[in-house]
């Protein structure tokens, strides 16, 4: 049993006298067994915390016969009792003030004695600090259950009567349970709420560092793209420009995962690679060069992180490299084409139609770290070329693993 929901029931049924006579008609009981199986099986939904105790209301309420029930909290700054949830007075009752958490008001005495609280009659009840509330709904009997969770007290579960109604050991017993399974859901849904705002909190945290990192990816992009143009040197201008094109494959992968709100453990790869498409004709101005670039693709190909990562970062290298070497005049196409195969294996070309790559001087650094991060994810990267007729490049990714 979780604690919340221990401590409510060792408090409710503390001074239980087990010599009393607990005989109950059997359609009593199967009537309080259904309501009580109704309330647990609502209790294993995904549901409000208001929603919940409304229902935990209503259980108790119809398995007692009674017309009215309410579920009261302790406020956090200070001793002061409120309605967060009710069955048979209206929705208006929320949010009513329901006394102080002391001797003089019956919810408040439970709370303090750390034990139920039973009231024949409230015309006899000696103290005048009785809530406003219960006089407004002619309320003549009460029962009060505390309800104890991990913290400590929350609040009371409570059950009225307009007229005089005997309560016994088999009512308190029933609203004892009824109010540990209010207790334990409670807790969690206390838990899942601090979560979430724990959650929340690190995701605006997370996204301000985004935007930074996005930032610091543009002004270095910048700052490269300035050097290059400032030097005479045409070794030194090279190597800026190919810096500046991996940090934009960098920033260009950044900004469309970035898109993906959820944490996910896959990546759609072909809606990934027709914005990297996109970014890149923007970035090397293809539309002036005449080169067009095409991304043939399908959706719904999904890939893991790290995987769609390397393919990014593959694909732009072999783009780039296609763009720079393989059309003299700057005339031509490149296709990205993305495909799947019946084993469940994942192909994704880029082609060209320009002058050909010889083999054997594919060994520039950038191509060199291509291999290896096809490699490293278990796939393989192939050229297939004539000279004269264009260039292959096929990165071959193995089926995933279920």
């Amino acid at each position: 049993m979780d604690f919340a929901r221990t401590a409510t029931w060792a408090t409710a049924i503390r001074n239980l006298n087990p010599d009393n006579d607990l005989s109950v008609p059997l359609s009593d009981f199967l009537r309080r067994g259904q309501h009580f199986a109704e309330f647990c099986a609502f209790s294993l939904r995904d549901s409000s915390l208001s929603g919940f105790l409304s229902e935990g209301c209503k259980c108790a309420a119809a398995a007692c016969n009674a017309p009215m029930a309410k579920v009261l909290r302790l406020e956090k700054d200070g001793n002061r009792l409120t309605v967060i949830a009710q069955w048979g007075l209206g929705d208006d009752v929320v949010g009513s003030d329901a006394g102080l958490a002391e001797e003089g008001n019956p919810p408040g005495k439970a709370l303090v004695d750390g034990e139920p609280v039973v009231v024949p009659d409230l015309s006899e009840w000696p103290d005048a600090r009785v809530p406003e509330l219960l006089r407004r709904f002619n309320v003549t009997s009460s029962i009060n259950i505390p309800l104890i969770g991990t913290s400590g007290p929350f609040g009371i579960l409570e059950v009225d009567y307009p007229q005089a109604y005997p309560v016994g050991p088999v009512e308190i017993s029933f609203l004892a349970a009824v109010a540990s399974v209010a207790a334990e859901g409670i807790d969690l849904m206390s838990q899942r709420e601090a979560l979430t705002i724990q959650r929340d909190l690190k995701e605006v945290l997370l996204r301000e560092q985004q935007h930074r990192i996005r930032n610091n990816f543009q002004s270095i992009a910048n700052l490269l793209s300035i050097n290059a143009v400032k030097t005479e040197d045409d070794a030194a201008r090279r190597g800026f420009q190919s810096v500046e094109r991996r940090v934009f494959a960098l920033a260009s992968m950044y900004d469309h995962l970035l898109g993906l709100h959820e944490q996910r453990d896959d990546v759609d790869l072909s809606r990934y690679l027709g914005s990297l498409c996109d970014d890149l004709q923007q970035f090397y101005a293809l539309k002036e060069r005449r080169i067009s670039l095409n991304c043939n693709r399908r959706l719904g190909m999904t890939v893991d992180l790290n995987t769609c990562t390397t393919v990014g970062t593959v694909v732009n290298e072999l783009v780039a490299n296609a763009i720079e070497h393989a059309f003299p005049n700057d005339v031509g196409q490149i296709e990205v084409a993305l495909a799947s195969n019946s084993d469940g294996s994942i192909e994704i070309r880029v082609s060209d139609d320009g002058r050909g790559t010889d083999i054997e001087q594919c060994n520039g650094t950038g191509l060199q770290t291509a291999h290896r991060l096809v490699t490293h994810v278990g796939g393989n990267l192939t050229l297939t070329s004539e000279p004269g007729q264009g260039a292959v490049w096929t990165i071959s990714l193995p089926s995933k693993k279920r």
